[in-house]
């Protein structure tokens, strides 16, 4: 008797590998411009969704035609998000754009600065012991 759980399980492994999801932002993150970076998601997502499509006109549906979809659907979200993820990144960079044009400075007072409180008697103490050294030092060398 075929398992059809493990025909499933490596269906999905196997269309997983061989479909990676491209992280177009990174590409994004990395100069390329917000419409091409949409344009190329928008490729993957019309990709995706036109194999979503024909597995739903499918008569007869195996272990594996299932993972493979379960892949393409997993995929078709991950684009979409991406999308989000992309439209929130061009507008916090507009923010950024019109908060540095405005005042350049205004960017460096927002970042929180940890409190910074020295400490005087470390300070006393080792200043202490150096003063004293210096004085044996000197005491030393007057009495040679």
């Amino acid at each position: 008797m075929v398992d059809m759980q493990k025909i499933y399980d490596d269906a999905y492994k196997k269309h997983n590998d061989i479909t990676p999801f491209t992280d177009y932002i990174a590409y994004y993150e990395k100069g390329v411009s917000y419409d091409k970076t949409l344009e190329l998601i928008n490729e993957k997502i019309a990709y995706f969704s036109d194999r979503n499509d024909q597995y739903n006109q499918r008569s007869y549906i195996m272990p594996n035609h299932s993972a493979i979809n379960a892949v393409d659907t997993l995929r078709l979200e991950e684009y979409k998000a991406s999308i989000v993820l992309l439209d929130e990144l061009e507008k916090n960079k507009a923010e950024l754009e019109t908060l540095s044009k405005e005042d350049p400075l205004s960017i460096l007072t927002e970042i929180e600065r940890p409190s910074y409180e020295p400490d005087y008697t470390r300070a006393v103490i080792i200043g202490g012991i150096v003063f004293t050294g210096l004085m044996v030092l000197l005491i030393w060398r007057i009495r040679k």
